[in-house]
């Protein structure tokens, strides 16, 4: 088959288009490859890890594209994407998505469509919480997701036809991928259900389908703990088609997600991230670098989606609140006292601005083990590190979104995938009871050129549930 030809603007290096947003691997996954490379005697993390045919990276710029495609591009032909770092699209109130359930003759449905509709839509019912009742807390009301089932729906192609190679995600191998997959799951439920009200899913007038589910029978490549697994299964993941379907006169599908049938709620809210809410991987996925753990269990974008084994993920990130305009932010000049309640509680934030920078800075929380949080590795106040200007969470030693860890061990840069996703350590003031940060010590405040920012933290402390302590920026 001819390849589509893109138009791509210079600002992109031309693979960043094809690029996935993955789900990390399970807890399970890492605990079994851990063992193999124990074993194995390899030092090289990276080559062990594609030899395990479980590539280290999949999205070399980066897995930020909360991809929009041009439409009058697409009705000419051309499909034309953009790269955005900080998401520009914030959407509020009521997110119609649209699940689509399909099987195969070799993979065939077992459970019921009714099960998806409470995972999903459920309000207050579900017994863990439903994707519904996720984002309604971590937004604090401000979101509300709603939707609708179509299917089970029996694929042409048998199941394997489109895991093809590398899990689904073979970009050169189309048809024998995912984005086939979808492209076909989209045109029989455009021919099979005449229920679905195809215009209500364009969430912000731009023509395009902005949440779109694809739920695939059985299990994903990301639980599989062996090599031959991850091999027969799609790895969920969030992309574009490689051709959009027109399903109405005004309306296309382009991105979507796809997840499993037994998919868990961190999985889903992980991928819904990327797609509805444009986050990126908070994670390392990068080929060309050292693994990190980014942000690790203290974000939904990195090893949080899986804490409780994906049943309960935690909160996004301080940063992935605050460019949704979810939280309340404080933006402080000068010297100024503070008290922050629990996020969990009052969805607070602290913004400090590095003074001659325009995207770098550093944002402040206090997280506590409640509701969705319930399973974090600790409790206190989360200094994060943020560079607006970096590419991704791939380099260890200059993360666009870090956690300044209090105990000063960085254990989320240097052990990466197959050490520590957070501690007790991390907060402030922690298991070793650190109650100042300036630029003096280490972890310091110093900015990623190494200069001092003029920045600290002092007499911090626990005040009943909030933290109180005082910020100077002289």
């Amino acid at each position: 088959m001819k390849k589509q030809k893109f138009n791509v603007p210079r600002t992109i290096k031309p693979h960043s288009i094809h690029s996935r947003c993955m789900m990390p691997p399970s807890p399970g996954v890492i605990a079994s490859l851990k063992s193999e490379f124990d074993r194995s005697g390899e030092t090289d993390i990276k080559k062990f890890l594609r030899d395990v045919g479980l590539e280290p990276g999949y999205n070399p710029l980066g897995k930020d594209d909360p991809v929009r495609p041009n439409v009058a591009a697409m009705e000419r032909g051309i499909l034309k994407l953009e790269r955005i770092d900080v998401p520009t699209f914030k959407p509020q109130g009521e997110i119609n998505a649209l699940v689509v359930l399909i099987d195969f003759e070799d993979n065939v449905a077992k459970t019921p469509p009714s099960h998806f509709e409470e995972l999903l839509f459920s309000k207050d019912t579900y017994l863990t919480g439903s994707l519904r009742d996720y984002y309604d807390e971590v937004s604090n009301g401000r979101v509300d997701i709603v939707g609708q089932v179509s299917g089970w729906h029996r694929m042409k192609e048998n199941y394997s036809f489109y895991v093809g190679k590398d899990s689904g995600g073979d970009i050169e191998g189309y048809p024998n991928n995912a984005r086939r997959m979808v492209e076909e799951a989209v045109a029989i439920a455009l021919d099979r259900d005449s229920n679905i009200q195809w215009d209500k899913y364009d969430l912000n007038g731009d023509k395009t389908i902005d949440a779109l589910f694809i739920v695939h029978a059985g299990p994903g490549a990301e639980v599989q703990q062996t090599e031959e697994g991850r091999k027969k299964h799609i790895w969920s993941h969030k992309w574009i088609v490689q051709n959009p379907l027109k399903v109405t006169d005004n309306i296309w599908a382009s991105i979507y997600l796809t997840v499993p049938e037994d998919g868990l709620l961190g999985v889903y809210a992980h991928e819904a991230g990327h797609l509805i809410f444009g986050w990126p991987d908070l994670y390392d996925a990068c080929t060309d670098q050292n693994r990190t753990a980014g942000v690790g269990e203290w974000s939904l974008m990195a090893s949080g989606s899986w804490t409780n084994g994906g049943v309960t993920p935690s909160y996004p990130d301080a940063w992935c609140r605050m460019v949704q305009q979810w939280p309340a932010i404080t933006k402080i000049r000068g010297i100024k006292e503070l008290s922050l309640k629990p996020i969990e509680e009052v969805d607070q934030v602290v913004m400090i601005p590095i003074r001659g920078k325009l995207k770098e800075y550093f944002i402040l929380e206090n997280r506590r083990r409640v509701k969705f949080d319930k399973y974090l590795p600790g409790d206190g106040l989360l200094v994060y590190h943020i560079d607006e200007g970096a590419e991704n969470n791939c380099d260890e030693n200059h993360l666009a979104v870090g956690v300044v860890q209090a105990d000063g061990q960085q254990d989320l840069e240097r052990i990466g995938l197959f050490g520590n996703q957070g501690d007790d350590g991390d907060p402030f003031p922690g298991t070793g009871s650190r109650t100042n940060l300036d630029s003096s010590n280490f972890p310091n405040t110093l900015d990623y050129g190494g200069n001092n920012t003029g920045i600290s933290l002092s007499n911090i402390r626990w005040v009943e549930n909030s933290l109180d302590f005082t910020v100077n920026m002289t």
